[in-house]
């Protein structure tokens, strides 16, 4: 059983509640998700999808069964727009939580946006990214150890902070207190500005925490 709490163990922000993931909670996923569609707070979005692989490959039948329209179709991967546009570091979270994370929402009949399912040799790299950040409707952000060093991930949430889209954090083995924008003299001085904004935006909004040592 996997557990997530919101900005745990981080004394340097406000202390929030754990929330434990069950079966129940399961069956409630969708109802929360077409809510925080609604402009509904979307704090507890994915309480219930980050869970523990097994919980992933043997998700209940009977629920699928409950709700046939949300059996995947493979041809809409591409086709509409995304619902979740998900900025992370793959080096550090691809093959681990934001793949189940991806995988799961996909098994709701959602439409997540990730660089390596949605894209195809020779698609413009830029141009689709930032397409799929301007119509998604919730951007988001796994942090994670090495995630600001990259220039693209900090793009990324830049846009989808001056997007004015919902964000949802979510701390992979760090705390926020921990993330910050260094200036290696590489990107230009208004790209920087951008990013330290952004990032102090997503740090401070609620969001919860992946301990991938914890499963």
């Amino acid at each position: 059983m996997l557990y997530t709490s919101l900005y745990k163990g981080d004394h340097t922000h406000p202390p929030t509640t754990t929330i434990q993931t069950t079966t129940r909670n399961k069956a409630k996923l969708r109802n929360i998700i077409i809510s925080s569609q609604k402009g509904y707070s979307p704090t507890i979005f994915f309480v219930a999808v980050i869970m523990h692989r097994s919980s992933i490959v043997n998700f209940p039948r009977q629920f699928l069964r409950q709700y046939p329209s949300i059996q995947p179709a493979v041809t809409s991967r591409i086709a509409k727009p995304c619902d979740v546009f998900i900025n992370h570091r793959g080096i550090d979270t691809k093959r681990t939580v934001v793949t189940l994370l991806y995988d799961h929402l996909f098994r709701l009949n959602l439409h997540p946006f990730l660089d390596n399912k949605n894209m195809k040799p020779g698609d413009k790299l830029f141009d689709n990214i930032n397409s799929a950040i301007r119509k998604c409707k919730v951007g988001v952000t796994v942090f994670s150890p090495r995630y600001c060093e990259s220039y693209f991930c900090l793009h990324e949430l830049a846009l989808i902070m001056e997007s004015k889209k919902k964000v949802i954090p979510i701390f992979c083995d760090i705390k926020p207190s921990q993330l910050r924008v260094v200036n290696d003299g590489k990107c230009p001085v208004e790209d920087i500005r951008r990013f330290r904004w952004a990032l102090e935006e997503a740090k401070y909004t609620v969001g919860l925490t992946f301990d991938s040592l914890k499963g």
